[in-house]
């Protein structure tokens, strides 16, 4: 099954935290891609640090609730705290989408909700899957043209 992931770190060495949590990933199934490392403005809670972000592509056998539980489980490991909505983190990771059918759940909302609202999500999820449609019709394209998010967002190279 193929699934849209992102990945957002503004806590520590984020870059680092970012590769460690892609490495963990790669232990799920078959990374397809991976877009560059993008620095974003904060998005909900503007005092704070400025995130690094990617978008990545994997090929994997579980099923969404056992992603979810592994990659909650990972965040866990690379130090993520949980403290307030939208705060900061050294880690966060995120399934946006998957080929599957929609899911809504207390625990697991697919497609993400936040997915087409933010700019951090959509400029790397261009980068590596450019034909991608929204469940809406709506192209990556046209999210990114009517996307309310107005913050900054920038690549910053390859991870």
């Amino acid at each position: 099954m193929k699934y849209l992931i992102s990945l957002g770190s503004n806590l520590g060495d984020r870059k680092q935290n970012i590769r460690k949590a892609v490495a963990g990933i790669r232990n799920y199934g078959t990374l397809l891609s991976v877009s560059d490392l993008f620095q974003s403005e904060p998005f909900g809670v503007r005092e704070q640090p400025f995130f690094f972000n990617l978008v990545l592509e994997l090929d994997s056998p579980l099923r969404p609730f056992r992603l979810l539980r592994k990659c909650k489980q990972l965040e866990v490991e690379l130090g993520r705290a949980r403290s307030f909505r939208w705060g900061p983190r050294a880690i966060d990771i995120d399934i946006l989408e998957w080929e599957g059918e929609s899911i809504t759940h207390p625990v697991l909302t697919i497609p993400h909700p936040g997915l087409e609202k933010r700019r951090f999500v959509l400029a790397p999820l261009a980068q590596i899957r450019p034909d991608f449609h929204a469940r809406n019709g709506y192209s990556v394209a046209q999210l990114m043209a009517l996307c309310p998010d107005g913050s900054r967002v920038e690549s910053v190279g390859e991870l």
